[in-house]
């Protein structure tokens, strides 16, 4: 094939970010090969004002600017782009009245034969560093190199930072991370006796254990920051006070080490130095942290993890606003309002009180803590000194030692539960002398266990004996009763009425629901949050949508639709809460916002629209009584520790993200394994990836705005997913059931439906083959069900297909040498293992089904086998009684042929009729294989077959047959060719023809799909660290390389 390259636009490319610069109001974004420019303001990201195509084989790793000019009308800016070798220039123009924009190139994708680690721009030159100690002093103006300059020190750098540059008398200071845990600094000047060069190494600093990743100068304090490998960071101060920049000034300038820190768990990628309003670091790495040293007080003051634990690449501030970027592996921009992260929150102590239970009341501007001490007493505490507190001791005889509180969501109104049986509805009424008007009322004759409010008027009450009742806030009456089942904690925690349900949730962490004045619930959902309690139960504003929380983490969603409640999904919100305490909606989007509850010791909160953590406060634990409420703009805290009553106060962030802006929603934290099409609609098509990080996440690509939206997360995978398949249901063609495999031989069977725009997801099946009602079903040429109960094994792949409207056919391969066969009826909600074949010493790795009829699949040691099933074997699986364990399937191989001389890790089918079938495989050897077979019953003939062996330089990991002539392979070396391919039934005869490669900018691709939209437009998308949409930009010129064939010459 003739080296050609074709020159495309991606739609979305979400990969790792590892180049950010800040020139304000700019901030240029490096994502895979494109060039972002974000416009900012003191809210942070504004608006996506231009994306520009830079490499077409290389992703961006730096971006570096200089401000050229800048007048009441304009702002231009050189901007320098660095990938791999090559560095390109453009002048960016913007016109500040009509806020249009225009890109100049200056230098196009010039190479430089060395990877490029740093890049300083003055007026005219261009002082580029590379890999191996070399700089190149390149005049961007006139477009020439004027020289070339190597250390004394012949060794590869894996950071470098130019101290100083100067245009006239042409020269550098450099500072050299080097791979030997040296910092080396040296410096190249023109001399003034007779115009010559001189070089030389003006200092060695030592101290790091470990490779030197980052260095970074900051001039106002003239100090170096330095990262490696060992996890610190180092601060080098200089012996100088700086004065004026000049070579002499840098000739007698030197560093001695001030400062070592280190809190960081893993490699440090980058660092930053800012002086306002204080002189602090920041630093970033692998342990997904942005961590901020305090350099006068030589300490670290915050930890913040905005990006799902995944590493940090990249790091740029806007000093003015003081908002710090960081962009990173889960391929999102975090913006950090720095001011309110390093304040710490404002502690008001209250001692002396012996708090017992605490909530925080109040209407408008005025926030107070109602407080019920040990000995009985009432307190109206104020949150500001300028309020006086009021005191009530006329119920200390029904409250002393114990208390049962809540508080309702207008937080005007408490319910109190005695240990005598007495209940007190407290109304909090400001504007008068007597604030608290309370009610009392004789309701059980033992200990009332828990109150909670179940709407605006009414809340629940429960005593000894599991029997709950709702009573009026108004009248006190009781207007029903229910029981709980019984359970070791059988009392409710939390709970609401929703049109003809009451719906409860148990301190044992389960979840009942009840038709109104049925006494007993008619579903249970037992354990859901563990054992240790559910937290809350809410409903999403405007929606059927109900969500509960608890103390195991996880997040529970459910539908509560004609007078039922189904449940969705179960989910971790954030990997760190260990104990989710409550949640809260967002006013505008009503969609889920804050999450907080405890880590370990740490009160904590999760901001899931911005997808980034917040606060942290050490509070002890969550064992104690607390409540948050978010104020006036003002995060609010209190706690009781110590006999104490403790409360934090502290603004919230002025950051706020454009939500319409992709690039700042997190789609995934480690590598993707795999992508699906689930459905396309008239507007949308749904796409689910999956990976290493456990969660599905299903995106919305809309065909007009050419945009991704992430629409849901999927949890319940305890390991990674290696495979998802998916099948349309036959109810619509906006509904489809969707199969998850992996890790520890799990399947999780899942149904997506969109409806009223709104996409429902609900897990129906959670299996592994450790499951006692799989291991008790029949199964095949199985005689060791050890290897069953072995939890290493991991599924590799799945595919489902139809076999009639309500039964589905699931096969599987799995790394214990087997690939099973289940059947799924979902009329009667039944998931069955009808058959294990076992594949003696050989792994399977992809796995097809074939006309409901046969099987096809592939092993590690590059074998296809096709199996049949067995002519009765539709009649069967259809057949009324439903009976699966006593119907036999007669598996049989019918066909076997080495095709690949190691392991076929790409399989892909196409029908041409009933009877000819292309198989399309790619394997480990980088070979691909095209053959057509004639399939009928138990007759397999195999007609031709052609092959490639030297196209693919590396693994083939993915294949797509778009057409009857075309046909998309991928690998990991992130090539992705596109081949012309025809067959002939007659002469026996197939070709196959390599026309073009495009180089992808995602590393490590694992999978490929491809997608027709409703306007005419092939789409691809090819998953691996990260993911890439491609529209048909590329996939037009491809039809035109096919129509009429010739190639680009590069």
């Amino acid at each position: 094939m003739s080296k050609s390259v074709i020159n495309f636009k991606p739609i979305v490319t979400k990969c790792h970010i590892r180049a950010l610069t800040f020139e304000k109001p700019f901030l240029f974004v490096g994502i895979g090969s494109t060039l972002h420019v974000f416009k900012t303001g003191d809210n942070g990201l504004k608006a996506l004002i231009s994306s520009k195509p830079i490499f077409t084989s290389f992703v961006i790793t730096g971006v570096n600017t200089y401000l050229n000019s800048q007048t009441d009308s304009h702002i231009e800016i050189i901007v320098a782009i660095s990938g791999n070798r090559f560095l390109s220039l453009y002048k960016f123009l913007y016109i500040l009245s009509t806020n249009v924009y225009t890109f100049d190139d200056l230098l196009v994708g010039h190479n430089f034969y060395d990877w490029l680690l740093s890049i300083r721009l003055t007026h005219s030159l261009a002082f580029v560093v590379k890999a191996h100690n070399e700089v190149i002093v390149y005049d961007w103006q006139q477009n020439v190199i004027i020289n070339t300059i190597s250390g004394e020190d012949k060794c590869l750098l894996y950071s470098a930072e130019l101290l100083y540059i100067s245009e006239e008398p042409k020269g550098f200071v450099l500072a050299s991370g080097t791979v030997f845990k040296q910092i080396v600094i040296w410096n190249w000047f023109q001399t003034q006796v007779d115009n010559s060069f001189k070089t030389q190494i003006q200092q060695r600093l030592e101290g790091h254990d470990g490779v030197i990743f980052a260095l970074n100068y900051n001039k106002s304090l003239n100090i170096l920051v330095s990262a490696s490998d060992d996890r610190s960071v180092r601060i080098w101060t200089a012996n100088s006070e700086l004065g004026s920049e000049s070579v002499g000034f840098w000739e007698r300038n030197r560093f001695s080490l001030n400062q070592v820190f280190y809190g960081h768990l893993s490699r440090i990628w980058n660092v930053i130095t800012i002086t306002k309003p204080r002189p602090i670091v920041i630093s970033v790495g692998e342990d997904g942290g942005q961590y901020f040293w305090d350099l006068t007080a030589k300490k670290l003051i915050q930890r913040v993890n905005g990006h799902r634990n995944s590493s940090i690449w990249s790091l740029a501030v806007d000093n003015e606003s003081m908002i710090s970027f960081s962009g990173g592996s889960d391929a999102s921009i975090i913006c950090c309002d720095i001011q309110n992260t390093i304040t710490a929150f404002d502690p008001l102590i209250m001692s002396n009180i012996h708090p017992k239970q605490l909530v925080f009341i109040g209407q408008q501007e005025l926030l107070y803590i109602f407080c019920v001490t040990i000995s009985g007493d009432i307190y109206l505490l104020p949150t500001n000194t300028d309020s006086k507190s009021i005191k009530n001791s006329d119920y200390n005889y029904m409250l002393n030692t114990y208390c049962a509180l809540d508080v309702n969501i207008k937080r005007n109104q408490i319910v109190l539960g005695s240990k005598f049986g007495d209940i007190a509805v407290v109304t909090i009424k400001m504007n008068l002398d007597n604030p608290l008007d309370i009610c009392v009322k004789r309701v059980y004759t033992s200990k009332v266990l828990s109150v909670c409010f179940v709407d605006c008027n009414h809340f629940v009450s429960c005593g000894l004996n599991g029997v709950v009742k709702v009573m009026s806030v108004n009248t006190m009456t009781t207007i029903s009763e229910y029981v709980l089942p019984n359970s070791r904690h059988r009392w409710p925690v939390d709970g609401l009425i929703y049109e003809k349900l009451l719906i409860l949730g148990d301190r044992c962490g389960s979840v009942f629901v009840y038709k109104i004045n049925e006494e007993k619930p008619f579903k249970e959902f037992r354990h859901l949050h563990g054992s240790n309690g559910v937290t809350a139960i809410k409903l999403k504003p405007k929606s059927k949508f109900m969500y509960s929380s608890g103390r195991n983490g996880k997040i529970c969603e459910f539908l509560l639709e004609d007078q039922n409640c189904i449940l969705l999904r179960a989910y971790r919100i954030f990997s760190d809460m260990e104990w989710i305490g409550n949640f809260t909606f967002d006013d505008t989007t009503n969609q889920l916002s804050y999450v907080y509850g405890f880590e370990s010791r740490n009160f904590v909160i999760w901001d899931e629209i911005q997808q980034r953590f917040i606060e942290s406060v050490d509070c002890g634990g969550g064992h104690r009584s607390w409540d948050y409420i978010n104020h006036q703009n003002q995060h609010n805290l209190c706690y009781t520790k110590h006999e104490n009553l403790l409360c934090y106060r502290k603004k919230l962030s002025k950051i706020n993200v454009n939500s319409n802006i992709i690039l700042n929603k997190t789609f995934h934290t480690k590598k993707i394994n795999c992508c699906h099409i689930l459905f396309t609609t008239s507007l949308n098509t749904y796409i689910s990836i999956a990976g290493e990080d456990n969660i599905i996440h299903i995106g919305n690509y809309n065909h007009r705005s050419k945009l991704i939206k992430l629409e849901t997360q999927l949890f319940g995978h305890i390991s990674n997913i290696c495979a998802i398949t998916g099948c349309l249901s036959h109810k619509s063609s906006d509904s489809c059931f969707m199969v998850s495999v992996g890790g520890r031989t799990q399947l999780i069977l899942w149904s997506i439906q969109l409806k009223d725009n709104q996409l429902f997801c609900k897990q129906l099946f959670n299996k592994f083959l450790w499951d006692s009602d799989i291991i008790q079903n029949r199964t095949k040429k199985i005689n060791n069900l050890s290897l069953i109960s072995n939890p290493q094994i991991r599924y590799l792949d799945a595919n489902i297909s139809k076999i009639n409207d309500n039964k589905y056919l699931i096969t599987t391969a799995c790394s214990d040498s087997s690939f099973r066969l289940f059947i799924f009826d979902s009329t009667l909600m039944i998931f069955y293992l009808l058959n294990t074949t076992s594949y003696n010493t050989s792994c399977v790795l992809r796995v097809l089904t074939v006309n409901q009829s046969h099987v096809i699949t592939t092993s590690n040691d590059g074998t296809l086998r096709l199996w049949f099933l067995g002519s009765g074997f539709t009649g069967q699986m259809i057949s009324s009684d439903n009976d699966f364990q006593s119907k036999q399937i007669d598996l049989k191989s019918v066909f076997e042929m080495r095709l690949h001389e190691s392991g076929i890790n790409a399989l892909f089918v196409y029908s041409l009729n009933d009877e000819l079938f292309i198989i399309v495989t790619g394997g480990d050897d980088n070979t691909l294989v095209l053959s057509l077979f004639s399939i009928l019953s138990d007759d397999i003939i195999l007609i031709s077959s052609v092959n490639d062996k030297y196209t693919h330089l590396s693994q083939i990991t993915g294949i797509k047959i778009v057409s009857d002539c075309q046909l998309l392979s991928a690998s990991i070396d992130q090539r992705i060719i596109i081949w012309k391919y025809s067959s002939n039934v007659y002469s026996k005869s197939l070709s196959l023809e390599p026309i073009c490669f495009i180089i992808s900018s995602i590393a490590d691709i694992s999978s490929i799909v491809a997608f027709f939209s409703d306007v005419n437009e092939w789409h691809v998308m090819v998953c691996g660290e990260g993911f890439e949409l491609l529209d048909d930009e590329c996939v037009d010129l491809l039809l035109m390389e096919l129509l009429f064939p010739k190639v680009i010459d590069v």
